[in-house]
């Protein structure tokens, strides 16, 4: 017989309630590894500012006042206050449609700086559930405006602009409903040093040179014979520019979205004159 003051020792066994406890605090500890102190993955993406659900109506980009909202600087954060995204760079270019004289559209291009996750499965990275990869659709909230667009490059390191001088050489002449003839008024509006700035402040199209000739306009005479006069009022104004424009498989291209060839019209949207001239000449900027 035992004494009353020997213990009694007792041997807790390892139950089913123990063995919950601790897959719950295995499974926090791993959330809290992959989610709650993971930093993720620092990627870049430049994205044209497009709503997808109306493409169809000037290629789906934002009115004017609207792009003029986009800021570089701008942060996007998760619940627990970690910054998830920001916008590094803004490139806007004013669009002018005849549709509506009263619309004016900007084509807007962010660059924004990701936390994103890397899938070793796929090979590749996802925002909030959102694929990134180029040709994909994005969108990111920072608070009072959204970022809507498609995504045209992805790089790990920051995306520079990599557009570069070209010097081009253009001949404006009116529409044909106006026989192609320049009124020396329109002639005059257009100095040398004229230029056409983007969202960000940059000259992406400059007037250095200007030449303004009597128009050539085509007779007919008596015999049914075609010849070429110069006309005593109307001109034709020949302007050499230096434009900022980005080469992508040996051809350039201006606003990012316009090619820059000899025979086509270069848009340029002065801030009070608006011109749609041919292009005759193309030249790099050194010579």
């Amino acid at each position: 017989m035992k004494s009353a003051d020997s213990p009694i020792k007792h041997k807790r066994r390892f139950g089913l309630f123990e063995f919950l406890i601790l897959v719950a605090v295995a499974a926090f500890g791993i959330f809290a590894q992959s989610f709650l102190f993971s930093k993720g993955d620092t990627v870049y993406v430049r994205t044209r500012v497009i709503d997808r659900d109306i493409q169809y109506i000037d290629e789906g980009m934002p009115l004017s006042r609207l792009a003029a909202l986009y800021k570089t600087g701008m942060q996007s954060k998760d619940g627990l206050g970690r910054v998830t995204a920001e916008i590094v760079a803004i490139e806007g270019f004013d669009r002018k449609y005849n549709t509506d004289t009263f619309t004016e559209k900007e084509d807007v291009y962010v660059v924004m700086k990701l936390r994103a996750s890397y899938s070793q499965r796929s090979g590749g990275y996802t925002y909030q559930g959102m694929t990134i990869a180029a040709g994909e659709w994005l969108n990111v909230n920072f608070g009072t405006l959204t970022v809507h667009g498609f995504i045209l490059a992805v790089s790990p390191e920051p995306i520079k602009d990599s557009r570069q001088p070209v010097v081009i050489d253009v001949l404006y002449q009116a529409p044909a409903e106006a026989n192609g003839q320049i009124d020396q008024y329109l002639a005059d509006a257009i100095k040398i040093g004229d230029s056409v700035p983007d969202a960000a402040g940059n000259i992406i199209a400059e007037v250095v040179e200007k030449r303004v000739e009597p128009a050539k306009v085509l007779t007919v005479d008596q015999r049914g014979s075609v010849h070429t006069m110069l006309h005593t009022v109307k001109k034709d104004i020949y302007l050499t520019l230096r434009v900022l424009a980005e080469k992508r498989n040996g051809e350039y291209h201006y606003q990012d979205s316009v090619a820059i060839k000899t025979g086509g019209t270069f848009p340029l949207f002065f801030p009070k004159l608006i011109l749609y001239p041919k292009v005759i000449g193309i030249r790099d900027a050194g010579k």
